[in-house]
């Protein structure tokens, strides 16, 4: 019964995640005619098999219901949307105490039932297990504006939450007679206080993310450390964590009492609790079901059967919330264990040497997560299988160690010991790390794949694992062909790839040549803080750029170069020649760009007019500097005119009027233009500026398109209400980053399309 249970679950998972996609009308139609056809129909295999097919319609159907459930409790909430509501409802989490984040689980909202999950913003601090009633005002989440950008909405979904109140004023807060919530807290605070007592900080905020699940005090450098190497996981509550802690605990107790019963509740209740304590991330609850199904399976005599677990686990994690199939954790947690429960156990005769069974067991959970590796973080860390067989077994002592810190922090001697073991664990995770980062290839960047891409990975995978079970050795073959070319796609030459950043007020264009080479032309904001790590630096590895051809920075002001500043002292991103404007008057952020690049060894080049980039058949033509020296640096940008086959675009940084006036009068481009080629696409100078983008420009270019590259409500004004009238008169569409979010243009060099990454109708007017 074990696989019509899994189907059927994958079933209801199917039912959830399309009636996320398709219309509600549609899924419910679909549904109706699948379950009428399975009726009537009397064909021999619908005969045999009708019980199992009517069931998985009604788990189809059963999924439909739960997102239709969920989407409506969302839209009630969002009626509310910045708007000032009243709320009771119990503090279920402390998120990030030096943020004032809570999760909070309301019952009543404006005086009338109503279920569901609010993320607090609160300048009190709030104690989980406490009962609030108070007011604030409604927002919703952030979404993402470009590839590759953290997606706030889409990650609070996936805890539950459905919107953040800010703004609380708290008429009441008490605790109930019931406080388990608020006992587990006090508990978590002390242990968090014990690794704070006898570990540095760095070691200590590592210590509570592994035994508590508190990853906000992690130094950005380290968390970046652990994922580039491909241990990230053992800094988040995992089946490694809840197996060590409530397996030992269950194993224990059984020995010692010697009945199977009384050591379950025991075992269960601890798990449980410490489940809750931890903050039931995803990883963490879908160990919590496994274990106790052993723990059942061990106490009723049966043999625990670890698809049937896995498939109850799935079922009610996304029974209670639907969009935890988006996450990243929730998918990695669930492939790492059906790699382990499907491919490992084709390496079953060696699982007589530790190492070699270790080994397997790693490299079936690589096998099984690579594609949602690759389609969340856009790259592989190649030694990861390795370091995992070292870390992982260190992991049991490193969590005894830091369960002893906790319990006899008071013990001076045997705190002291249990501490310098953990240090030195921590020790050796790091320089284990840094040693795999220094290794050639150490991740393999490809960018983020076609979802139709993760969909053929795993048929053929399947596959795999079909004909091996039946020993078909040649069709073993072929479908491993047929793997290797997945991944060899990643090397085919694509259409030409321009993609405008939305990095506010600033400017930042990445360009993907046919051959892929890349280019990144500025990359700076004075709106957005850390703009090169957050967007820049994720935006070029969801398009697999690990290594830029050119750095191209137009001018010196920081709007355009803050962020790719950012990028050349990170050196995860390979910049192999950085070109500035040739200019005899360089200011101070000029000269410190040169430094920059020559200590991380990147080449340095000086763009003039007339200068010409050519790779394979894009060229990249410059039309300014002309001169040696500007008192204006706007004036002094590059202004690039880049070329592929019958598609031309104009990219002009902060130049302004007077420069486009000699831009016109440039011979090459004046023969160019008068032979019949236009220039369809305008990167609008400065933003949008009044003193940029002239009627001259316009009239003698003939653009299709424009895009501008301007941030939400800046104090600039930008753009300027006589460039949109000027663009709108000569006909030329408009796409603005702060409505569009990113923009990207694919062309074949005949034909060109444009992408928002948030669709607005509106920017085709430019209003």
């Amino acid at each position: 019964m074990k696989r019509p249970m899994l189907y059927w679950v994958l079933l209801f998972v199917l039912g959830e995640v399309l009636t996320d996609k398709l219309p509600l009308a549609v899924m419910v139609s679909l549904n109706v005619l699948y379950l009428a056809v399975v009726c009537i129909t009397k064909s021999s295999f619908i005969n045999k098999n009708r019980k199992l097919l009517v069931c998985g319609g009604l788990f189809i159907a059963l999924g439909l219901i739960c997102v239709s459930y969920n989407n409506m409790s969302i839209s009630v909430v969002n009626e509310f949307a910045d708007k000032n509501i009243s709320f009771c409802g119990d503090v279920t989490d402390a998120y990030d105490i030096d943020k004032g984040k809570y999760g909070v689980k309301v019952s009543n909202l404006n005086g009338h039932n109503f279920h569901t999950r609010f993320v607090v913003v609160s300048d009190v601090e709030l104690c989980p297990g406490m009962r609030l009633k108070a007011r604030g005002k409604v927002s919703d989440f952030s979404e993402a504006t470009n590839p590759g950008e953290y997606n706030s909405k889409s990650y609070e979904y996936g805890r539950g939450n459905t919107a953040q109140i800010k703004d609380i004023s708290i008429d009441e807060a008490y605790y109930p007679l019931f406080r388990i919530r608020t006992w587990l807290y006090n508990i978590r605070r002390n242990i968090g206080r014990s690794f704070d007592m006898w570990l540095d900080e760095d070691d200590a905020s590592l210590a509570k993310a592994m035994v508590l699940g508190e990853k906000s005090g992690i130094s950005e450098d380290v968390r970046a450390l652990y994922q580039r190497s491909g241990i990230a996981h053992l800094i988040a509550i995992s089946g490694l964590h809840i197996a060590l802690l409530g397996g030992t605990l269950y194993k224990l107790i059984r020995r010692c009492v010697g009945s199977f019963f009384v050591a379950a509740v025991p075992g269960m209740t601890f798990i449980v609790l410490y489940g809750v304590m931890t903050g039931l991330s995803g990883a963490t609850i879908r160990a919590i079901i496994m274990l106790c199904v052993a723990i059942g399976a061990d106490v009723l005599g049966r043999k625990y059967d670890s698809l049937s677990a896995i498939a109850l686990a799935l079922f009610l994690m996304l029974l209670s919330n639907p969009y935890q199939v988006y996450q990243v954790g929730f998918l990695l947690s669930f492939g790492a264990v059906l790699g382990i429960a499907y491919i490992s156990p084709i390496f079953e005769k060696y699982n007589a040497d530790a190492f070699l069974k270790g080994l397997f067991v790693s490299i079936s959970v690589q096998i099984a997560t690579t594609p949602i590796l690759l389609y969340f973080f856009y790259e592989i860390p190649l030694y990861a299988v390795i370091l995992n067989i070292i870390v992982v077994p260190l992991m049991s002592v490193l969590l005894a160690d830091l369960i002893m810190i906790s319990i006899f922090y008071h013990v001076t001697m045997l705190s002291w010991l249990f501490s310098k073991v953990a240090t030195y664990i921590f020790l050796i995770y790091e320089n284990l790390c840094l040693f795999s980062d220094k290794l050639p290839s150490h991740c393999i960047c490809t960018g983020r794949p076609d979802f139709l891409w993760v969909i053929c990975y795993y048929v053929v995978l399947l596959l795999t694992l079909f004909f091996y079970k039946r020993k078909r050795k040649k069709e073993m073959f072929a479908t491993g062909l047929l793997m290797i070319l997945l991944f060899v796609t990643f090397l085919i030459p694509a259409n030409l790839k321009i993609t405008m950043f939305d990095v506010g007020q600033g400017d930042g264009i990445y360009i993907q040549t046919p051959k892929k080479q890349r280019i990144l032309i500025d990359g700076g904001s004075s709106s957005k803080k850390q703009v090169g790590k957050y967007i820049l630096k994720n935006g070029l590895k969801y398009n697999g750029a690990s290594h830029l051809s050119y750095l191209i920075i137009t001018h010196s002001d920081s709007d355009h170069y803050s962020g790719a500043l950012e990028l050349m002292e990170d050196k995860t991103i390979k910049i192999d020649t950085l070109i500035l404007p040739a200019i005899t008057n360089p200011d101070d952020s000029y000269r410190m760009l040169e430094k920059t690049a020559k200590d991380c060894g990147s080449d340095i080049y000086y763009a003039k007019r007339g200068d010409c980039i050519i790779m394979g058949d894009v060229s990249f033509y410059c039309l300014n500097p002309e001169k040696t020296m500007y008192s204006d640096k706007n004036q002094s940008s590059i202004v690039m005119w880049l070329r592929y086959k019958k598609f031309d675009i104009m990219l002009t940084g902060d130049a302004d009027a007077e420069v486009e006036r000699h831009i016109i009068n440039n011979k090459v481009l004046q023969d160019s233009i008068n032979s019949g080629n236009r220039i369809e696409v305008l990167k609008v100078g400065h933003h949008g500026s009044n003193t940029a983008t002239s009627d001259g420009l316009l009239k003698a270019c003939g653009f299709s398109e424009s895009l501008i590259s301007v941030g939400a409500r800046n104090r600039y004004g930008h753009p300027s209400a006589r460039v949109l009238d000027s663009l709108k008169s000569y006909g030329v569409n408009m796409y603005l980053t702060k409505q569009s979010g990113a923009i990207t243009i694919r062309t074949d060099g005949n034909k060109y399309t444009i992408e928002e990454f948030v669709h607005n109708e509106e920017n085709q007017s430019g209003h």
